[in-house]
């Protein structure tokens, strides 16, 4: 599971570098090839961050914040 201080780091570095922008669901899902269902049910998973970052065009992994439920790019 993603920590709360995980997704502030993540959203601080998304903000301050200028990498790619927080995405939704459906976003997200077109971005790794796959069916939003997929994203949805994978979100919660401690494999999340390396399952995304497997399929990403860029090798970015994801993290889920759950306050905005928007996906955020982590190194």
């Amino acid at each position: 599971m993603v920590t709360s201080r995980q997704t502030d780091n993540a959203i601080a570095s998304v903000t301050t570098t200028g990498q790619t922008e927080p995405l939704n669901q459906e976003q997200l899902a077109k971005r790794l090839s796959c069916n939003p269902s997929s994203v949805n049910r994978k979100r919660a998973k401690p494999i999340f961050h390396d399952w995304s970052r497997a399929r990403d065009p860029e090798g970015m992994g994801w993290i889920f914040n759950d306050e905005d439920k928007l996906f955020y790019p982590v190194e």
